[in-house]
């Protein structure tokens, strides 16, 4: 059982929250303010209980090193219009001063420290680092479950040093996460539906869910390496060579399980050379056919399947989402989930972008996770080491 910021019987303490504050950024402009968004419950409750608040995030992968492209300064205006507070900037997490900087902090304020991959002991997990970092503050709150799958210094050794608790976005997280992991008491039928490029992220869980989903829906560039998988021409489209006998494996431990997987019937495909954009069948596809999309056959039978599920896990976009020609796929399979009575649980970077381009609110499925890797890691069945340190003893 998690041990939530709702345990937190003392005020006017010194917290330092874990936030998961990598988002997109375009030309200075947020594009997406879902992680930011979930964020403000666990500062809001923190806040009224007057505590003094120091966030510590990441942006980017600056690899240990200061990078001033990468930080964390330019969120400022937009923490303080999204939160309605106002944020103080301190650059140097270790600096002795942070300590009077945080007993100054009036009704209302909260302070951003700088980018904590500025420092290359974050990824090390260093002790000594989370020593002096935690040396300033009376308690740690986690809510970065985008990063609760990495042992970083931040979110791991800090924890091992100070009372820690869960904020109460990661506490949602689990809490839903948890009624579809392997072993828990999901709604059945269960239909998993993945997407996207990467077999490697991907076919844990598919693995893992063999025996346990009905169907297994398959879409994106993944399809196309389990297509290949079966001697099937994919002409010019993108898929994993090196992942072709991984898909081999899967697609034989299916027929000895409860699960089928099912692949796509048709596509839409556009023609390398005469750009000439069209809906194919498999057995249409030609040796200068780019697969973009899922077709109009392939949508129509996973919505048959959608319509009898209780349980639905989405996770990866099933075409080139962020081109309007080929964006139906993805944008009806959410909409056919959306208008099913089934418990459904979506995840991952592209997956929520996707649904902000399409206009479809979180409210519309039972739960949209922060994070994506986190989100698979945990489906797998593997311990999150972030989660792991804050489970009561």
């Amino acid at each position: 059982m998690l041990n939530t910021v709702k345990n937190i019987k003392e005020k006017n303490l010194k917290v330092l929250l874990r936030a998961d504050l990598n988002l997109p950024l375009h030309e200075g402009k947020i594009l997406d303010y879902t992680r930011l968004d979930a964020l403000k419950p666990t500062i809001s409750y923190l806040l009224n209980q007057n505590q003094k608040i120091a966030i510590c995030s990441h942006l980017g992968r600056p690899k240990g090193e200061k990078n001033l492209k990468l930080s964390l300064k330019i969120l400022i205006p937009f923490l303080e219009k999204r939160l309605g507070i106002k944020v103080k900037f301190f650059e140097d997490i270790l600096s002795e001063n942070l300590d009077n900087e945080l007993m100054l902090l009036q009704e209302n304020e909260i302070i951003l420290l700088e980018n904590i991959r500025f420092y290359k002991e974050e990824k090390e997990n260093s002790n000594e680092f989370a020593q002096k970092i935690s040396s300033q503050f009376d308690l740690f709150v986690n809510d970065a479950f985008g990063v609760s799958h990495r042992s970083h210094a931040s979110n791991v050794a800090v924890a091992q040093l100070l009372p820690s608790y869960a904020g109460l976005l990661m506490e949602n997280e689990i809490k839903n996460l948890e009624k579809i992991r392997i072993g828990t008491a999901s709604k059945t039928p269960l239909t998993l539906i993945v997407g996207g490029a990467k077999m490697k992220t991907k076919t844990p869980v598919i693995k893992e869910y063999l025996d346990h989903a009905k169907n297994i829906l398959i879409g994106g560039a993944l399809a196309n390496t389990f297509l290949k998988a079966q001697n099937i021409d994919v002409g010019k489209s993108l898929f994993e060579k090196e992942e072709i006998k991984e898909a081999k494996k899967i697609l034989d431990l299916a027929k000895m399980s409860k699960t089928k997987i099912i692949l796509p019937v048709d596509f839409v495909t556009q023609n390398t050379e005469t750009k000439e954009i069209l809906n194919k069948t498999i057995q249409e596809i030609k040796s200068q056919d780019c697969i973009y999309d899922i077709g109009e056959n392939t949508i129509k039978l996973y919505d048959k399947i959608i319509k009898k599920s209780k349980t639905i896990i989405f996770n990866g976009p099933l075409g080139l989402y962020v081109e309007k020609e080929f964006e139906k796929g993805t944008k009806e399979i959410f909409k056919s989930i959306k208008d099913s009575k089934a418990e459904s649980f979506l995840g991952g970077g592209d997956t929520v972008d996707a649904l902000h381009d399409y206009n479809f609110e979180f409210s519309d499925f039972t739960h949209v996770s922060t994070g994506g890797g986190a989100m698979l890691t945990y489906l797998e069945g593997k311990k999150l080491p972030a989660v792991q340190v804050l489970l009561k003893k």
